[in-house]
């Protein structure tokens, strides 16, 4: 990368930090690395450095110095230049051994790792980006729409911050410090005099009102009691008693990370420790979708990413969708602008991936929300602080509104795709989610866990054999069972099966720029996309044999076996026989270098996006075009050699010389002779110039 632009000098004076594309760099003396950023501080001379200018270090060579691109886009061997080196804050995430209790104002307050919320006074920052010093406490102003503190920084100005770079600080309670920590099932909790909400997890403090609970007990809170206290549950579910608030402290995880999570029905397919976590080089993500690179010649319409960047005019890694075809020095290469031509050796085709390899095993990509345990890879980073683009990452908590993993904080549900090993995934029956009252024989997962008595949680899955009145539902096949109430699960709707080649579809929509009739019964030949809500496939129309170009899911249904059947009993159009290269063929529509009844010439055929291109014959070179089938009409090779002198099949005008091959009885006329031609007369024989009698 040659010359950097936009990058800022954080602390001019000393010019010990930089800020370049949102990412915060630090002078170091550390041997230079990829990634790192040399500031030059001497040139030399050299006309295609600039002096005190901005490069990224593409490599190092064995001699340890550092490989930048100059200013010309050559390589450049920085051994022998004076340079600064500055390296990659990294923010790291706060420890779990940290001092958990801190001092501000005189008060003592415990570092929490969550979200701020009203009635927080004070957040401690664990950054130092922009004005703000990592370990300084910050009053809150408010909170905005998203969630975010506002607070002021170093500066006084007004500064937000997002989820996973700050804890908020709440207040101690009157417990002592000692007393303050317990260790449950092989987790650190803290205890806190607050109210408990259904689900919190509580330790027994005291006893005013006469419950069973030992002194010590940890319970599950269940529903508030009329006037105050909680009724509480054992763990196992055996037994169940109103505590009073005084009686209890409610326990909150100390390790965000290490919070414990509800064990699923199934335990899913392990996927190797040893899973990379960066998504390998075969792969691109591109505009939040993953692509497979393929070594091949790209068709019309697909995309290809820059492998080499031969020329000024591409970027390596660039994306670009392929126009066309052209020849320039004896080689055929794509057309991917008004003037650009890109070889096929220079770069690789782009082809949406369903799924991907890791260290052998085989990993579906699916778009949805993520469960604890499971892998996500970032297509689409936000306010990525602590993670980017092609990160794999391991789910440790998961939210409504994106997940905590072993390295990051707050990937948003929209930023990711799930991982999940193939062989589970395809084993797994699909469903979807969806809140509503179950009717018998549906199934339904435990989401919100109530009131259990031991006998499910959350995960859990169950067929409704009963309805338990308007409150909720019986499982079926099972004894010694209360009733799960409608608000505790959602209902396991199944999922419809993914569309495939030989599946069949009706159109119903307009769109885009495919070529089907509404109504049309299409049968699927290729699925080109099916990464997305949105899957795209070509088709062949059952009721005349003819393949049309792309469409998607948004505008066809599936065909009914009725519907298939009717189709195929329609007689057969005959289909006239396919345009070959090298034939030829009057254009029916105005394109944009070539005009309607233009003779074309067939140079190409890509049959895979049922296009044609067409070369004018009697055009300047350049003017050409790709055509769809119906949008040409095949005529003669005679038409075609008229036409490339612009006239009608036998077409004669005043001034040309003809030769004479039947005089007709006509005089004064030789067979064989030239004659110039005076006046010519449509549909019949032309008046001749003849010198002499």
């Amino acid at each position: 990368m040659a010359k950097l632009n936009g990058v800022t000098t954080i602390i001019p004076a000393q010019a010990e930090r930089i800020m370049y594309d949102g990412v915060e760099y630090v002078k170091s003396d550390e041997a230079p690395a990829a990634g790192d950023i040399v500031r030059l501080d001497g040139v030399d001379g050299r006309d295609y450095l600039t002096g005190g200018g901005f490069y990224v270090v593409d490599d190092v060579d064995g001699a340890g110095d550092a490989q930048i691109i100059d200013d010309d886009g050559d390589d450049f061997d920085t051994c022998g230049v004076d340079f600064t080196l500055f390296k990659r804050v990294e923010i790291a995430v706060q420890p779990a051994d940290a001092p958990d209790i801190v001092e501000h104002a005189d008060v003592k307050y415990r570092k929490v790792l969550r979200n701020v919320t009203n009635g927080d006074r004070y957040i401690m920052a664990l950054t130092d980006r922009w004005d703000i010093t990592k370990g300084r406490v910050y009053e809150i102003e408010r909170i905005d729409s998203d969630g975010d503190p506002r607070f002021l920084d170093n500066a006084g100005d007004g500064r937000y911050l997002p989820e996973g770079l700050y804890v908020v600080l709440e207040p101690l309670s009157n417990v002592e410090e000692t007393e303050e920590i317990v260790v449950h099932n092989g987790v650190r909790y803290r205890k806190v005099a607050r109210k408990a909400k259904e689900g919190d997890l509580a330790v027994i403090t005291g006893n005013t009102v006469r419950h069973k609970f030992p002194i010590g007990e940890i319970v599950r809170a269940g529903e508030r009691c009329t006037g105050s206290g909680m009724h509480a549950y054992y763990l196992d579910g055996r037994d169940c008693w109103a505590v009073a608030d005084e009686n209890y402290a409610v326990l909150e995880p100390l390790d965000t990370a290490e919070a414990p999570t509800p064990a699923p029905t199934k335990a899913p397919t392990p996927a190797p420790t040893s899973t990379p976590t960066k998504l390998p080089d075969q792969y691109v993500i591109h505009d939040g979708r993953v692509y497979v690179k393929e070594q091949r010649k790209a068709h019309v319409g697909e995309a290809v990413i820059v492998t080499y960047a031969k020329y000024d005019c591409f970027r390596k890694d660039e994306v670009l969708t392929v126009n066309g075809y052209d020849t320039w020095n004896d080689s055929e290469k794509y057309s991917v602008g008004k003037t650009y031509l890109l070889t096929q050796e220079d770069s690789r085709v782009l082809v949406p991936a369903t799924s991907i390899t890791l260290d052998g095993v085989e990993y579906a990509i699916e778009q949805r929300q993520a469960a604890v345990g499971e892998r996500v890879l970032v297509v689409k980073p936000h306010l990525a602080f602590t993670y980017e683009l092609g990160d794999i990452r391991e789910v440790k908590i998961a939210t409504d509104s994106g997940v905590i993993t072993t390295q990051a904080n707050g990937i948003l549900n929209q930023e990711y795709v799930v991982l999940t090993p193939k062989a589970a995934a395809e084993a797994a029956p699909k469903y979807r989610e969806v809140k509503r009252p179950a009717n018998v024989g549906e199934r339904i997962k435990v989401t919100d866990a109530f009131c259990t008595f031991g006998d499910y949680s959350n995960g859990d899955t169950f067929v409704v054999g009963s309805l338990y009145g308007n409150k909720g539902i019986v499982p079926e096949n099972v004894v010694n069972f209360g009733y799960i109430l409608h608000r505790e699960y959602v209902v396991l709707e199944p999922a419809e099966e993914a569309l495939k080649a030989g599946d069949y579809v009706k159109v119903v929509e307009h769109g885009g720029a495919h070529d089907y009739e509404i109504g049309d019964i299409v049968e699927i030949t290729k699925i080109t996309d099916s990464s997305a809500k949105v899957t795209l496939f070509y088709g062949k129309v059952v009721s005349t044999g003819r393949l049309g170009n792309c469409l998607s899911t948004e505008q066809t249904v599936r065909a009914t076996d009725e519907e298939i059947a009717a189709a195929k009993r329609q007689p057969k159009q005959t289909q006239p026989e396919r345009l070959k290269v090298g034939e030829y063929a009057r254009v029916l529509v105005d394109h944009k270098d070539v005009e309607k009844d233009d003779i074309v010439r067939i140079e190409a055929d890509d049959r895979d996006s049922q296009l044609f291109k067409g070369v004018k014959t009697n055009g300047k070179p350049g003017e050409w075009d790709w055509f769809r089938e119906e949008q040409l009409e095949r005529v003669t090779e005679e038409t075609a050699k008229w036409s490339a002198i612009g006239r009608k099949v036998g077409e004669i005008k005043a001034g040309d010389i003809v030769r004479v091959t039947d005089r007709c009885g006509a005089g004064a006329i030789t067979s064989g002779a030239l004659y110039e031609v005076e006046r010519p007369f449509p549909g019949a024989a032309p008046t001749l110039a003849v010198d002499g009698p």
